[in-house]
């Protein structure tokens, strides 16, 4: 499947990373798609997927304490269901004249405040909590199976929807809100063998709210051979990007299905649902070993569909 085709909505989700010797200067970095030759045929043979160990964290753990998984179970939840009815996580609430004060009985409440569950998707409705949502929105991703191939190039694997049978999920998805238990807050990426590489490309689903903006919501930790880190923040609006509205400058929009029910607030950005390509550019001098990705705001989703590595020119 390719984006140029009018179904240009169905593309795919897996986190997959794929190898390439393409140059640079001959894909994309910004938001405009540059004429280059499609990215499989300048690199026939060239492009294969790697094996990766892989560390998930849970909340505030350290990544030592959980265990190394494969690249398989990477697929933590399907799509749907993160952005569906039925999946909720814990609210920031501060009593901002939402109502709940007046609740009978009180919702439950610990160190922390209230503990009040909403829908990730309920952000899209205005409020996110009963007393100011009708709880309708949902979001519907369009059929996808098989590679993808970007309008400048760069190819993607993916998973499918709906899943096949055995198949956990279709997205990675890191989130750091409570429970914790139900998302993991980082991946660290292993390579096999450290490889000199140019840049990180990812496709992603994410989900970012209006009053964090300005803040981190994500962070790419690059750990090179020599013991050196790079550290590359994800701010919305500027780096990060919402699945639900076309606004960040950084990144590349795939418009991607649709979201049902009451997503009034939407249409002052477009309520066009949107995969985002983006990419990060690495020292090509020294050689990577490790990549991590983090969540670092609650409230929001870092959701990697698949990441593509560059590999440094020799």
């Amino acid at each position: 499947m390719n984006l140029d085709e009018p179904n240009a909505g169905s593309i795919a989700l897996l986190f997959v990373l794929l190898l390439c010797a393409l140059p640079v200067r001959a894909v994309a970095s910004t938001t405009a798609p540059v004429s280059t030759p499609p990215y499989a045929e300048a690199n026939a043979g060239r492009l294969q997927p790697l094996k990766l160990a892989v560390v998930l964290s849970y909340g505030p753990q350290e990544p030592s304490a959980v265990p190394t998984v494969a690249l398989a179970p990477f697929y933590n939840i399907a799509l749907e269901r993160l952005y569906g009815k039925e999946f909720f996580w814990r609210h920031d609430y501060t009593g901002c004249g939402i109502g709940i004060d007046w609740r009978d009985p009180m919702p439950l409440k610990d160190a922390r405040g209230y503990y009040l569950p909403t829908r990730p998707i309920d952000q899209f409705e205005y409020h996110t909590l009963p007393e100011g949502v009708y709880g309708t929105a949902s979001f519907e991703p369009p059929p996808f199976s098989g590679v993808i191939t970007t309008p400048f190039g760069i190819s993607f694997d993916v998973g499918a929807h709906p899943l096949p049978s055995g198949a956990k999920g279709n997205i990675l998805a890191l989130a750091s809100t409570e429970p914790y238990e139900q998302l993991p807050s980082q991946a660290i990426l292993t390579l096999p063998k450290p490889q000199r590489l140019e840049k990180i490309y990812l496709l992603t689903a994410n989900l970012t709210k209006t009053v964090k903006c300005y803040y981190p919501g994500a962070e790419i930790i690059v750990h090179y051979t020599t013991g050196e880190k790079e550290t590359h923040q994800l701010i919305p609006p500027y780096t990060m990007s919402c699945f639900g509205q076309r606004f960040c400058p950084r990144t590349y929009a795939i418009p991607f299905g649709r979201i049902n029910g009451d997503v009034t607030p939407l249409n002052i950005g477009g309520d066009q649902p949107l995969l985002a390509a983006t990419d990060v550019a690495l020292d090509p001098a020294r050689a990577v070993r490790q990549i991590e990705l983090r969540c670092v705001a609650s409230e929001t989703v870092f959701g990697i569909m698949g990441i593509t590595l560059l590999e440094a020119l020799n």
